[in-house]
């Protein structure tokens, strides 16, 4: 999903709303579509007003089997089978949004939270939560509090009800420290990566610290995160992390 995917999501959900405007918006997006400056082939076609009507099924299926995956979607697809009582159909939206967004952690984190609302599902909810440790950890939210929610759901061992925020970030991170050190490459793949994928790894674990420092601020890693694709030959990235590499 990007860029393109996402303004014809919004045109979508314009044609289907009550705006006065939607011509215009609609008129306004299809400028230059056809040109073939978008590679996506999809994509580089006018929408033509109406289109969500005429497919019948409502905006959200609309532009999932039209547009493309988008993850809140998802979430709302499973929501919807929630309220009908629907459990097995709840679970393959979340199912397929985890196996359509592969390296997120956000898609895990709502699984785990719509697994915790089914009495029988709590050794499944610990694995989703724990999945996420697994993938990078600003990937599971911006959001403190929803971090904190699945530090607890991961019935980390040492974690009690009584810990305090700080605590439990803690302990969060030295369980991911016990996955990480589990699942690390071993030397002789180390010594075959590329300068690139060993700043990239630096770079994913710092961020990944981060994550768990209570009163992070992530500007104080810039330069840090700069230096380091500096050295690595990725200027561009350097760049457009820290202002002084320009």
């Amino acid at each position: 999903v990007n860029s393109e995917h996402f303004m014809r999501r919004i045109v979508a959900e314009v044609d289907d709303g009550d705006s006065s405007n939607a011509d215009d918006i609609i008129n306004f997006y299809n400028e230059g579509l056809g040109d073939g400056a978008i590679m996506d082939k999809a994509l580089d076609v006018p929408y033509e007003s109406g289109s969500v009507a005429k497919l019948g099924y409502g905006v959200d299926k609309y532009i999932l089997l039209r547009v493309g995956p988008f993850p809140d979607l998802y979430q709302r697809m499973s929501q919807q089978h929630i309220e009908r009582d629907d459990e097995s159909s709840a679970l393959i939206a979340a199912e397929s949004a985890n196996g359509k967004f592969v390296g997120f952690g956000s898609t895990f984190a709502s699984y785990s939270n719509l697994l915790s609302t089914f009495s029988n599902r709590q050794d499944e909810t610990r694995d989703a939560a724990r999945m996420c440790l697994r993938l990078p950890i600003p990937s599971i939210s911006m959001e403190l509090n929803y971090l904190l929610d699945i530090a607890r759901k991961c019935q980390i061992t040492s974690v009690s009800d009584d810990d305090d925020d700080d605590t439990v970030l803690q302990k969060m991170k030295e369980y991911y420290e016990v996955i990480r050190k589990h699942e690390e490459d071993d030397d002789d793949t180390k010594s075959n990566m590329t300068p690139e994928q060993t700043a990239i790894a630096e770079v994913n674990y710092i961020l990944d610290s981060t994550s768990f420092e209570p009163n992070r601020k992530w500007s104080t890693i810039r330069k840090e995160v700069g230096d380091i694709y500096k050295s690595a030959g990725m200027d561009d990235m350097a760049a457009f992390i820290d202002s002084s590499h320009i």
